[in-house]
């Protein structure tokens, strides 16, 4: 999925403006959101290869009701995103409230709530209108989830850790260890995929490792009995015993 920003200079009709997003949503393989107020239109594209073609068919539909509208894509500048982790954030209705007033905050041009991760990622037209804007979203998440604490990504350092969960069986299990293992105290991201039976982990620098593993297997045993724990650091050393016993195996063969 590709996810691209077009801006409408000269967009002034609020009507055509719902026209537009109308009709583009009807083309194949997108999905379209317009912001009046900032005069943007977010592209959400199935396949990436289709974007100028998508694009093209953009500009004429925007063209038959805007003629002197100019349709330019936007550039993104890094030093202006700010990500900040929502704490708590339980209501997915509430996350998307809170992106849309977001969105709609003079001096944002965008504002995507992930709720898995609980992650609002913030666009602003000026990285100097940060402290404003962190001032109004803090009132908003304030006002739509009081319990929700606000922590600036780039702050909130966390080591990432991958367990593999070999012999995972049920998908409903999986998601009551991902629930339990997200509420232990140190743990900042958890999510079991069920597919390739990893649980991916993000812990704080703070916790003591050792504890923590033993409670992560407790739940997963708890849960499911049968299910084979293999923490990160395991994992590697068992690929390297693995790997010495096979090449002194090929040695063997050779002295025979």
């Amino acid at each position: 999925m590709l996810k691209k920003e077009v801006i409408l200079e000269g967009l002034d009709c609020a009507n055509c403006a719902a026209k537009i997003e109308d009709e583009v949503n009807k083309l194949n393989g997108v999905k379209a959101y317009m912001n009046f107020m900032n005069k943007t239109l977010t592209l959400e594209i199935e396949l990436e290869q289709e974007y100028k073609n998508i694009l093209q068919q953009v500009k004429t539909i925007v063209h038959k009701h805007e003629p002197d509208v100019v349709v330019k894509e936007k550039s993104v500048n890094k030093s202006n995103k700010i990500v900040l982790i929502l704490e708590g954030l339980d209501c997915a209705n509430c996350a998307a409230k809170i992106e849309a007033q977001t969105q709609s905050l003079e001096g944002v041009n965008s504002a995507t709530v992930d709720f898995v991760s609980k992650k609002l990622t913030i666009e602003a037209v000026d990285k100097k209108e940060f402290g404003k804007i962190l001032g109004e979203v803090t009132s908003i998440v304030n006002k739509l989830e009081p319990d929700v604490k606000i922590v600036d990504a780039e702050k909130k350092k966390v080591n990432k850790s991958i367990v593999m969960l070999e012999g995972l069986g049920c998908a409903n299990c999986a998601a009551k260890m991902e629930k339990e293992i997200s509420g232990l105290e140190g743990v900042e991201f958890a999510a079991v995929d069920f597919v390739s039976k990893k649980l991916t982990l993000e812990i704080s620098p703070k916790v003591n490792r050792s504890e923590l593993n033993e409670k992560i297997e407790g739940i997963v045993k708890k849960i499911e009995p049968d299910v084979k724990v293999i923490f990160e650091e395991n994992t590697s050393k068992a690929n390297v015993k693995e790997n010495n016993e096979e090449e002194e195996e090929g040695v063997n063969k050779k002295k025979s």
